[in-house]
């Protein structure tokens, strides 16, 4: 069963992929980094999750972790498609366009290696969103919306969100709450 965390850059995917690892979901580790030679080690060791990161969605073999639940990031435009079949869940990680298109520009020298205009990073945001809205037209799966401006304020209840929505066992809830506390 694989679940998908899709959203524009600086929206909380990081955040949210980490809170399904501490809630027992599996997190493939990345195979590889196509674009390490732009982003900062730093980074990558911040943030190691994301297999398909990077990956158009259409382009992901998703076919080897069907047998237990398993999450995959896809940032920004890349997501294309959803593999047939594949997909249980849809978690979209939103945040309001001002905040993560200001929150990419200050961060964008740092973890991307260059400086991001405002236009660029508005151009990435919508482009993702309006991807996500297509995307949405043809899947009749399960979807869950979480702003990361409501993870910030209330850790708790989103948490219980998310482990309702997933139907998994909520041994690790205050875990993964007091992990979002600790990166907020």
């Amino acid at each position: 069963m694989a679940i998908i965390v899709c959203g524009a850059k600086r929206t909380g995917t990081s955040l949210m992929m980490q809170t399904l690892k501490i809630l027992g979901v599996d997190v493939p580790a990345p195979a590889f980094y196509p674009e390490k030679d732009v982003l900062h080690e730093s980074y990558i060791d911040c943030n190691p999750n994301g297999l398909y990161e990077h990956t158009p969605s259409n382009k992901a073999d998703l076919t080897k972790y069907i047998d237990k639940m398993s999450a995959f990031k896809f940032i920004g435009p890349e997501i294309i498609t959803l593999p047939n079949g594949l997909v249980s869940h849809l978690i979209i990680c939103n945040r309001n366009r001002e905040n993560s298109v200001n929150s990419h520009i200050r961060v964008g020298e740092k973890i991307y290696g260059g400086p991001i205009s405002h236009k660029q990073a508005m151009l990435h945001y919508n482009e993702t969103y309006e991807c996500i809205d297509c995307l949405l037209k043809v899947y009749n799966g399960n979807v869950l919306r979480v702003f990361y401006e409501n993870m910030v304020v209330y850790p708790e209840g989103q948490v219980e969100r998310i482990i309702r929505f997933l139907g998994i066992d909520d041994s690790n809830r205050q875990l993964a709450i007091n992990n979002v506390k600790r990166i907020i």
